[in-house]
């Protein structure tokens, strides 16, 4: 048995031997100097799904692949796999005892030669040059092997970041259109509004204009002449007021972010809203804190979100009888010490039932008929609300009252100057 045994042992050794001969990393040593690294190495076989190294576990070997293919891990995922003779599995861990930063299992049964490259220097026979130039290029050949899986990730990642940022301006595009869709949506509307709210003037400036125009130029009375001017003066401004904000609320630009004044687009929206409101014989009360700090933010898109909310507040309040909508701002100083604006929207209308109050920010979910409304008003106004740094938050008792919250944080003026 003694003899069998040693037999092995000797075969093995000069396979080991004729391996370190041939390959790149070792065929410049001597004889002697092989023979001295043969009991740092080994030659192992390893079946299908064993992991020959582990992730975060300490390594002392550098394996050759001689026949079969492993697949390399970092982080649970595949980076890649390797299957030519030669490729090294292996790292800087064999040097600085540093654990693995990856894991290596045998995608097929696989053959591998080993050597204790950190012990190397242990073998103090083997000339100072030598086994340093040998140590050198075990360095050189596991940094070229990381650099490789370096690379291979890199460009992994730079295939996903490019897929990423197409598709993030695929979104935007998309939220950018759905924004000026539901501006539109919101015109459309209130088209009954609009059209008393120009109607007014319009028959202010026919009625006085007709009645002038019957006296004759004999009859014509300057004061009377004059005081249907004036009348005809502030009808056309009032009409030129309305479509002029019409217009820019209605442009599809780019949102410019800047201090803005709450209140001030809090009355540009109800220019548009007013009439609607009386129509449907909804009070509108405002409560405006005597001063609010600006917020930085884009004028157009929160205007987007006010109309929103009036929309639907007209809409909860059209069966309700003393229908009132109260607009409240206010400032608020929470725990972190970051001061905010709060725009609330207070309507008695019947309410939002709790089942469904946790879904009414979501895209498409609306209560309302077909032809009422797309169920994007909310939604929309939520994400232009977050990227805003703010939150916007609904509460409802049933058969009472809703509210809607719009948080925002306002501009430290002091940091400003």
């Amino acid at each position: 048995m003694e003899d069998s045994s040693s037999k092995h042992i000797f075969q093995e050794n000069q396979e080991i031997i004729e391996y370190l001969k041939n390959f790149r990393l070792f065929s410049h040593l001597s004889d002697n100097l092989l023979n001295q690294l043969v009991p740092l190495s080994e030659l192992s076989h390893f079946p299908e799904g064993t992991n020959i190294l582990l992730e975060g576990q300490v390594n002392d070997k550098v394996f050759f692949l001689i026949r079969g293919k492993v697949a390399v891990y970092a982080k649970g995922e595949l980076i890649l796999e390797l299957r030519r003779k030669g490729d090294i599995i292996g790292e800087m861990s064999v040097i600085s005892a540093k654990p693995c930063s990856a894991t290596v299992t045998a995608s097929t049964p696989v053959d591998l030669f080993s050597i204790r490259a950190r012990h190397i220097g242990e073998y103090t026979e083997i000339d100072t040059d030598n086994w340093q130039n040998t140590l050198y290029r075990i360095f050189s050949m596991i940094l070229t092997e990381k650099l490789t899986l370096t690379t291979h990730k890199a460009k992994q990642y730079e295939e996903t970041s490019q897929q990423l940022q197409k598709a993030n301006e695929e979104l935007k595009k998309t939220q950018s259109q759905l924004i000026q869709s539901a501006k539109l949506a919101s015109i459309g509307e209130l088209v009954t509004g609009i059209a008393h709210e120009l109607n007014q003037p319009l028959m202010y400036i026919h009625t006085n204009t007709r009645l002038e125009l019957r006296r004759g130029v004999e009859n014509l009375d300057p004061q009377s002449a004059y005081d249907t001017l004036k009348l005809v003066e502030e009808g056309t401004e009032r009409m030129m007021k309305l479509i002029n904000h019409l217009k820019e609320f209605s442009r599809q630009t780019s949102p410019e972010m800047k201090p803005v004044d709450l209140h001030h687009i809090l009355n540009n929206s109800l220019i548009i809203f007013r009439e609607d409101f009386k129509l449907h014989n909804i009070l509108i009360k405002t409560l405006y804190a005597s001063e609010l700090p600006p917020v930085f933010g884009s004028q157009q898109q929160l205007e987007q979100v006010f109309i929103n909310m009036l929309t639907n507040a007209k809409d909860a309040l059209l069966e309700t009888e003393d229908a009132v909508l109260t607009i409240k701002t206010e400032t608020r100083q929470p725990a972190d010490n970051i001061q905010q604006v709060v725009v609330s929207f207070i309507d008695n209308g019947a309410g939002i039932p709790a089942s469904i109050l946790d879904k009414i920010f979501d895209p498409f979910f609306t209560t309302k008929e077909v032809s009422k409304g797309t169920g994007l008003g909310l939604s929309i106004s939520y994400g232009i609300i977050e990227k805003h740094n703010g939150k916007l938050k609904v509460s409802s008792i049933e058969r009472e009252q809703t509210i809607f919250e719009i948080i925002l944080p306002a501009i430290n003026m002091s940091e400003q100057i």
